[in-house]
């Protein structure tokens, strides 16, 4: 009987080599050796026929499908599609194979092995790939733009310090920096970078690529072919750019809106309490090796500061800026008197380090007598400037001549390497004594009696303390001065307000109503105040006009003009006009050969791009060689607004205007009325019965949209207010429209009629000449508060017009601006002479006498 447990699969050591596990012990018949057919050991057992196929044991060259190898292992204990390994243990090199648990995969602690491999291999890989990999590249730049300027560390700063009323905007550190290819710009301010909570503030660099001042946007001297903007509030940036000037067609201009900004320019900005950066990538801009850089800011507000030297970078490419020198120039004297005395003082400043002067001269005309003195060896410290004189010798015969010159860089060297900057108008002094009687030469000793302008205005260098005037011959001339930098202008011609809503977005930059940031001194001549002639400016009556426009101290350009009865304005003459200036004061002369005159008199106007403005009172010319002049009579200077401005009413030499939108209907219509402008329109004020006639062109809006409106505003009792009041009056009309009053509530504006209102008031307004006109008829009353107001009444007068597009409102009457809600910010109008108004009422009550007599006779 057979045992069960002899059908089991598994052989047992008594069976080995039976055929099919059942032939007697050692039995002899085996097959090649030990092997056995079909047996524990046989063919496909585990014997070898030449090594077993499909056994466990022996070789064919190695196993195929057993526990051998065929150059290494195949579906055997480490398999194709096994555990075992492919590109593993080849060619036999673990010489007994992977074991093999009951599923065909390793074992749990084969597989702990494996892992432990594994993450060796990962650990290792790491080290691996440092000590033989490519390196990482070092930053281009050591200079992050995050408003943290501790990466500035070690790079020259050049302590400049610039005061300002707003100490967000006072300048008092800057440095730039140059490297691998990035252009970074670090600012420092007395107070907090782009702090203001309600506005915004600016900063700007300008770029001289070229390092050429012949072409660019003009700045103090500077040819700026590139400028970075950074502006914002609140502590954020809001707008960066980048922006370049100018055409091919004209590579040199003052003309702010020549910049346009760079297509796809990046810039990097970020402000904190510590500072300001900026950084331009790669091929943002073309450096030489003298490009420079001005640094500016402005709150907008009137507020602007401007480094007090133009620098450029060092050499090495991670040196920073070099140290810049600054170089003031000042006459020591208007006269010398003597040989070998000073002509000039010169004072040094060094920024961002020591600078030493081998060799300084000052360059003189050509012509000019003397012989200067050069200075040499000049230490300068940062911190400790040095003030040196420059002499001049001459020989007696030199004696009444001027000498004017002034320092070039060209003719100052220094040890070592230093940017330069000269700063003032030319120098100009007379040798031994100075000639007698007026003449346009720089030199202000001739101007002896002056008269006194004590109102003050927000810009200090349109701020007039004092004015004369002077007829020799046939030459007038005029003078005036000025509490800061006359001509001082301005290098960022741009006026923005923070957006409505959130803030923090990028916004565009605004639109300046005036483009270029000069100063403009206006004089206004009668050549013959008896004569009715010219216009009423000031408080007079003009015929002639000097135009003089200058920025950065210097004169840009001067002109003449005559007013032209015919067309009601200003034409350019050509009459010589000569201008001379120092750092404070002006003189100007203009050629009347050929023109009667008589008793003449003058005032000035200084305004500068924002319209703020100043004006002198009426003086009276002095004739002769030797006066300075003499005081006229007082000219009104009513303040009311922000730098409120003043429109004299005069009367109408013809009669009533036309009231249909055009301020030239009939040849001469506003002959004799006064004028009024600005850089966004110009007007007249004229009267003729009881009524005051107003037209005003509105020459900033060139386009033509039926919603346009213009309204005047008449305070009629010149008592201001915030709101507005019941004697105030507010008339409007629109392109096409008719008039439109209302009148103030102590609130707010309500419809008005007559009687309040003048039933007899008009007004049109129509596109006329290429912008919107419009044109008013109102009466005395709603005016000055009566009809028979005393001699140069004053009452509170401002214009307002709307440009649909773009929902612009162009105004006249203050800087404030003026609005339409407050009369506190208003300018004013002036009521006509008395005698002037005076015969047209007589005229009227005598007729209404006459007729109450005859009806009274005729009653009885």
């Amino acid at each position: 009987m057979t045992s069960d447990r002899d059908s089991r699969k598994g052989p047992s050591r008594d069976h080995r080599g039976l055929t099919n596990g059942n032939g007697p012990l050692r039995v002899q018949g085996l097959t090649n050796g030990l092997g056995r057919t079909n047996g524990m050991g046989r063919t496909n057992g585990l014997g070898r026929t030449n090594g077993l196929t499909n056994g466990l044991a022996g070789r064919t060259n190695g196993l195929t499908n057993g526990s051998g190898r065929t150059n290494g292992l195949t579906n055997g204990t480490g398999r194709t599609n096994g555990t075992g390994v492919i590109n593993g243990f080849i060619n036999g090199s673990y010489r007994h194979g992977l074991r093999r648990n009951s599923y065909g995969v390793i074992l749990p602690k084969d597989a702990r092995r494996g892992v432990s491999i594994a993450v060796l291999a990962l650990l290792l890989l790491g080290p691996f790939y440092v000590l033989f990999g490519t390196p990482t590249p070092a930053p281009l730049t050591r200079i992050v733009v995050d408003g943290n300027l501790d990466d500035w560390i070690g790079i020259p700063f050049l302590g400049d310090t610039v005061p300002s009323p707003n100490r967000d905007v006072e300048l008092s550190n800057y440095s730039a920096l140059e490297e691998g290819g990035y252009l970074s710009f670090a600012v420092k301010v007395a107070g907090i970078p782009l702090e203001d909570s309600t506005g915004l503030d600016g900063f700007y660099v300008f770029i001289d690529e070229d390092a050429s001042r012949d072409t660019g946007y003009q700045v103090r001297g500077l040819g700026a072919d590139a400028v970075v903007s950074v502006r914002g509030g609140n502590n954020l940036v809001s707008n960066a750019v980048l922006s370049r000037c100018c055409p091919l067609s004209n590579p040199t201009t003052t003309d702010w809106a020549k910049w346009r900004q760079a297509p796809g320019s990046i810039v990097s900005a970020r402000a904190s309490a510590a500072g300001l950066e900026i950084q331009l990538p790669p091929q943002q801009v073309f450096l030489k090796e003298m490009s420079s850089f001005i640094i500016a800011a402005t709150d907008y507000d009137g507020n602007e500061t401007m480094g007090s030297v133009d620098f450029d970078l060092a050499a090495e490419s991670t040196g920073g800026p070099r140290p810049a020198l600054l170089i003031r120039q000042d006459p020591s004297s208007p006269i010398v008197t003597a040989t070998g005395r000073p002509f000039a003082s010169l004072t040094l400043t060094s920024f961002g380090g020591p600078v030493t002067v081998t060799s300084l001269a000052m360059a003189k005309r050509p012509l000019d007598p003397g012989v200067l003195s050069t200075l040499s060896d000049l230490t300068v410290l940062p911190g400790r400037p040095v003030t040196a004189s420059v002499m001049i010798a001459f020989n007696p015969p030199d004696s009444g001549q001027p000498v004017v010159a002034r320092v070039e860089p060209t003719t100052v060297a220094v040890s070592g390497s230093a940017s330069l900057t000269v700063e003032g108008p030319d120098v100009t002094a007379y040798l031994g004594s100075a000639p007698v009687g007026h003449r346009i030469d720089g030199y202000f000793g001739d101007w002896s009696q002056l008269r006194p302008e004590t109102a003050a205005v927000p810009d200090r260098n349109v701020d007039l303390r004092n004015t004369a005037a002077n007829r020799t011959g046939s030459t007038a001339f005029v003078y005036a001065d000025v509490a800061g930098k006359i001509f001082g202008g301005s290098g960022i011609v741009e006026r923005l307000v923070p957006p409505t809503g959130a803030r923090g977005g990028p916004e565009a930059p605004g639109t300046p109503t005036v483009r270029r940031g000069e100063d403009v001194f206006r004089a206004y001549i009668d050549v013959d105040t008896a004569q009715s002639s010219g216009t009423m400016v000031l408080g007079v009556r003009a015929d002639y006009m000097m135009l003089v426009n200058g920025t950065h101290g210097r004169v840009v350009s001067s002109g003449a003009y005559q007013w032209a009865a015919s067309n009601s304005t200003w034409t350019a003459v050509p009459r010589g006009v000569e201008v001379k200036n120092d750092r404070s004061r002006m003189e100007a002369s203009l050629d009347l050969t050929g023109i009667p005159t008589g008793v003449m008199a003058m005032a000035i106007e200084a305004t500068d791009w924002r319209m703020v403005s100043d004006a002198s009172g009426v003086y009276n010319f002095l004739d002769g060689p030797t006066g300075g002049g003499t005081r006229g009579a007082p000219g009104l200077d009513p303040r009311n607004g922000n730098n409120a401005d003043t429109a004299q009413a005069q009367p109408l030499t013809n009669g009533d205007a036309v009231v249909d939108g055009n301020c030239a209907t009939t040849g001469g219509e506003y002959t004799g009325a006064g004028s009024f402008s600005n850089g966004n329109m110009s007007g007249f004020t004229g009267t003729s019965g009881s009524y005051v006639f107003v037209c005003v062109s509105v020459t900033a809006d060139t386009t033509n949209d039926v919603l346009d409106a213009g309204t005047i505003y008449f305070d009629t009792q010149h008592n201001g207010g915030g709101t507005p009041q019941t004697d105030d009056r507010k008339f409007s009309v629109l392109l096409g429209g008719t008039l439109v009053s209302y009148k103030g509530d102590n609130t707010a504006w309500i419809p008005c009629t007559s009687p309040a209102c003048d039933s007899g008031n008009v007004a049109a307004g129509a596109f006329t000449g290429g912008h919107p006109v419009y044109e008013f008829k109102i009466r005395f009353n709603n005016t000055w508060g009566t009809d028979t107001p005393a001699p140069n009444q004053v009452a509170g007068f401002a214009v307002l017009a709307l440009d649909i597009t773009g929902a612009t409102t162009y105004t006249w009457g203050s800087a404030s601006p003026p609005t339409d809600t407050v009369p506190d910010t208003w300018g004013h109008i002036n009521a006509p002479e008395f005698t002037d108004i005076l015969v047209p009422i007589a005229v009227v009550g005598v007729i209404y006498l006459l007729a109450r007599r005859r009806r009274r006779d005729a009653d009885s």
